[in-house]
C-alpha cells in the first residue's frame, strides 16, 4: 500500500472462458472481492474440432475438418471472423477440392477439401495459418472412383489367327492409379487398328479390379498393329 491504497500493475487471469471471483486479502483485515468475466485471450494456436474421415483418393472428405482458433489455454476465440486456415498433405499425396477455411466465429470449416494419393498409405494433414501453432493428423485414403484402364501385363506372342502366348491383363484403376478392387463387373474389350482383326474372346469382365484376357488373339497380315482396351 502507498497513502493507504494498493495498486496491482502486472496482474492477469488465465483459464476458461466464463465468471470467476477476485478476493483480494491482507493479514488481519477483512477481505475484499469482485466478479470478473473472463473472455479468450489472443490466438496461439489451431485445434481440430471435428478431425476429416471417410478418405477416398480424389474425392472431398465425407467428414469435412473443423479447426477451432484458440488462445494459450485453449478458449476459442469467438472474435475470429477473418483468420484463413490452409490445408496441406505431406509427401505423396496432393489435396483436391478447397484448401483453405475463413474463420466465422473462431471456427473453420472446410467444405470440399479431399486428398489424392496411395491407397492404403497413411498421410499427414497440417492446418496451418500464420503465427500459430499448426493442428495435424494422420488419414489413410481407400482407392477413388475408377477413371481408367492401364495394362498391368502386354500382349505379347503374336501369331496370326492364333491366341497370344502372353495375354493380356488390365487394371481399373482411379486418377491416382490406384487399382478398384471392389471393381468385380466391368467388361473391357479389346480392339485392333485397321488392318487387323480380334480372334477368340475380345472381352474380360474385371475381378478384384483386374480383367485378364484368356484367349484373345489377332489375325492379319504381317505387320505392327495397336491394340486398344476400353
Amino acid at each position: 500500500a502507498s497513502g493507504g491504497v494498493a495498486r496491482f500493475s502486472t496482474v492477469g487471469l488465465s483459464g476458461p472462458v466464463g465468471s470467476y471471483t477476485l478476493t483480494f486479502g491482507a493479514s488481519g483485515f477483512a477481505s475484499a472481492t469482485q466478479s470478473v468475466a473472463l473472455t479468450a485471450g489472443v490466438a496461439t494456436q489451431l485445434a481440430l474440432t471435428t478431425s476429416a474421415a471417410g478418405a477416398a483418393s480424389g474425392a472431398a472428405f465425407t467428414t469435412q475438418p473443423v479447426v477451432a482458433i484458440r488462445d494459450g489455454v485453449g478458449n476459442t476465440v469467438t472474435s475470429d471472423n477473418s483468420s484463413i486456415v490452409t490445408m496441406t498433405v505431406s509427401a505423396g499425396g496432393t489435396v483436391v477440392g478447397t484448401a483453405t477455411s475463413t474463420a466465422s466465429g473462431g471456427v473453420a470449416r472446410f467444405s470440399t477439401v479431399g486428398i489424392a494419393g496411395t491407397a492404403g498409405t497413411s498421410y499427414t494433414l497440417t492446418f496451418a495459418k500464420t503465427g500459430l501453432i499448426p493442428a495435424t493428423q494422420s488419414i489413410t485414403p481407400t482407392f477413388g472412383t475408377a477413371s481408367q484402364v492401364f495394362l498391368t501385363t502386354n500382349a505379347a506372342g503374336a501369331a496370326s489367327g492364333a491366341a497370344f502366348t502372353t495375354q493380356p491383363g488390365v487394371a481399373i484403376r482411379d486418377g491416382a492409379g490406384n487399382t478398384v478392387t471392389s471393381d468385380n463387373s466391368s467388361i473391357v474389350t479389346v480392339t485392333v487398328s485397321t488392318g487387323g482383326s480380334v480372334v477368340g474372346t475380345a472381352t474380360a469382365t474385371a475381378s478384384g479390379g483386374v480383367a485378364r484376357f484368356s484367349t484373345v488373339g489377332l489375325s492379319g497380315p504381317v505387320g505392327s498393329y495397336t491394340l486398344t482396351f476400353g
